[in-house]
């Protein structure tokens, strides 16, 4: 009917009169794709080349609605923000070749490297960038986003692992012994280093994959510290070898609990000698630089979190072994045993700050 047509005629008119500022905007076009391009070429940060590619995306969506994807205008549009992008991953390129090279050097504090602070802040400015898009609709979609920001973090993970080896006594590229080196450093190392990549990406949606797995690499390193340093307190204390030798017999030799000699008789368990490494444990448990402190750890949570960790497993430690001397199967003298065995595993565990 006439509506309809009045509709048509007011829609024509009205795409008609926004095609003239198009086309005067296209026509300078060529001059700003010159300049544009000349820039990109020219080796810009990763975050500019990211953010030009951003734009321009939102632009191109907008102008292939109004002017259809094979206009000119739309054509120019998808040529510089596909080599905006291709900018983009061949300055990760290089940056990845550089740390291959120039591997980091970790601090004596084991502080993250300035050059792994400048890479997180990098990381931290790529989501910020994504999350600021134009036309959310039309920026990167997550999987897209997710994958350039796992190559942007590839390097920064390569180099902090490789760098790490540097404070690992026994690594095969040692061309020293390394035995001036603190065995935790290196976790403590990585711990701190991760730790810093994790605070950049934190409560960002579109950054969950990456900082999914650092948190899976930081509770690995968590766990390998605890391991390694229980055993360094049990080994200083005079109680590793004792629990050893109780937990291998339990299990027995081949696994499956079925030796059928008493603890009492065991090689290495008499109860004059276990009471022996129970009496001296205690007693070096309360010397002020057994225990560690972990000072070098830059989170304070990680820090209390490690240290209550070390005294849980060093605590159970204890209480297997005196468990073991007060079981019936074990075969040991129960008044022998309450004369000879002082400490109990609360008070372990008070003496730990155990609750």
């Amino acid at each position: 009917g006439a509506p309809a047509a009045r509709s048509r005629s007011h829609i024509a008119k009205s795409c008609t009169a926004l095609r003239h500022p198009l086309d005067f905007a296209a026509s300078t076009i060529p001059s700003r794709q010159v300049r544009l391009e000349q820039c990109l070429l020219s080796g810009p940060a990763p975050v500019l080349c990211f953010w030009v590619g951003q734009v321009l995306t939102f632009y191109l969506a907008t102008v292939s609605k109004l002017l259809g994807p094979q206009s000119s205008l739309a054509e120019t549009l998808s040529s510089v923000r596909a080599l905006a992008l291709r900018a983009f991953r061949e300055q990760l390129r290089q940056r990845k070749d550089k740390s291959a090279r120039y591997p980091l050097v970790p601090p004596k504090d084991l502080l993250p490297p300035q050059q792994l602070v400048k890479g997180a802040a990098m990381l931290a400015e790529l989501v910020a960038c994504h999350d600021a898009a134009l036309d959310p609709a039309s920026a990167s979609a997550g999987a897209d986003f997710e994958a350039l920001l796992a190559a942007a973090a590839e390097p920064l993970l390569d180099s902090i692992e490789r760098s790490s080896e540097a404070l690992d006594p026994n690594a095969s590229s040692r061309l020293d012994e390394g035995a001036h080196l603190d065995p935790s450093d290196r976790g403590i190392y990585l711990i701190n280093c991760l730790a810093l990549l994790l605070s950049q990406l934190e409560g960002a949606a579109c950054a969950e994959g990456l900082a999914a797995r650092i948190r899976l690499q930081l509770a690995d390193h968590l766990s390998e510290l605890v391991e390694a340093e229980s055993a360094r307190v049990l080994a200083r204390c005079g109680l590793a070898e004792v629990a050893a030798r109780i937990k291998l017999h339990q299990t027995g030799a081949g696994g499956d609990g079925t030796d059928a000699t008493p603890l009492s008789q065991a090689t290495g368990l008499s109860l004059p000698a276990v009471a022996d490494a129970l009496r001296v444990f205690f007693g070096r448990l309360s010397a002020p630089d057994v225990l560690p402190e972990f000072l070098k750890l830059q989170l304070p949570r990680a820090r209390e979190e490690l240290i209550h960790r070390v005294n849980v497993t060093v605590a159970d430690a204890h209480a297997s072994v005196y468990e073991a001397l007060h079981s019936p199967a074990s075969g040991y003298d129960p008044a022998e045993v309450a004369a000879a065995v002082k400490h109990t595993p609360a008070h372990v565990r008070t003496l730990l700050g155990i609750h």
